[in-house]
């Protein structure tokens, strides 16, 4: 049973937003001062972060998401990935004894249809207006903060082997520092059509194709009748 949070709870009438990026919290800052409810604010912060923090929030992954209505009436969301079809326990076994990484450690992504499915049911505002920041944000570009940066650094020996990756988030042979400009313009391309057509736009037509079609060229097990 959940329980209030008692006398240390903090309260208030207006609406407060944080998350571990800047520009994501100022996404979700601006849907609620323009009239947005909190649920407009997290799917519009879950979709920048997708842009400005992809190591841990982005559309290829998945959450979980909480909702109190003003009546005290509780919803759970379970948004998490989902192992595909062609999965095995040995399988999975062996990827994690691997390591955990590429390909084959891909699972069905549920970030998508799950923001899709709490904005539906308790947001206000169109999903095109809460994606639209996260576009702007990857089409334009964004200062990498000091943490943003540290974890790119970390990760890059990995990521540099991939040439894609390599090309976005790396300038020659190395990765991006703290306030280099990170421009993603094919995930722009991406968002721009979740925005015009929801879950159709990512788990159907050509961004579907896209990814079945590197799956299959890479090991990867997620197919188009998965997504």
């Amino acid at each position: 049973m959940l329980h209030g949070g008692g006398a240390e709870a903090a309260h208030g009438t207006s609406g407060v937003v944080t998350s571990v990026e800047t520009n994501a919290t100022r996404v979700g800052v601006e849907v609620l001062e323009g009239g947005g409810n909190a649920i407009d604010a997290a799917v519009a912060v879950g979709y920048a972060l997708a842009v400005t923090h992809p190591s841990a929030g982005n559309i290829g992954g998945g959450g979980f998401m909480i909702v109190r209505l003003a009546n005290g009436e509780v919803h759970a969301i379970d948004f998490r990935e989902m192992a595909p079809a062609a999965a095995t326990t040995e399988g999975i076994l062996a990827m994690i004894d691997a390591g955990g990484f590429g390909y084959a450690s891909v699972a069905v992504p549920g970030t998508v249809a799950g923001l899709g499915y709490a904005r539906d049911h308790f947001g206000t505002m169109p999903l095109a207006t809460l994606v639209a920041p996260a576009i702007k944000l990857a089409r334009e570009g964004y200062k990498l903060g000091h943490r943003q940066a540290e974890l790119l650094a970390w990760a890059w020996p990995k990521l540099s082997s991939d040439v894609t990756a390599r090309a976005v988030f790396g300038r020659g042979k190395n990765p991006l520092a703290e306030g280099h400009r990170l421009r993603q313009p094919g995930l722009a391309k991406t968002l721009e059509a979740i925005a015009a057509r929801g879950n159709a736009g990512f788990y159907e037509g050509p961004i579907a194709d896209q990814i079945a079609a590197s799956m299959r060229a890479h090991g990867g097990l997620v197919t188009k009748d998965d997504l």
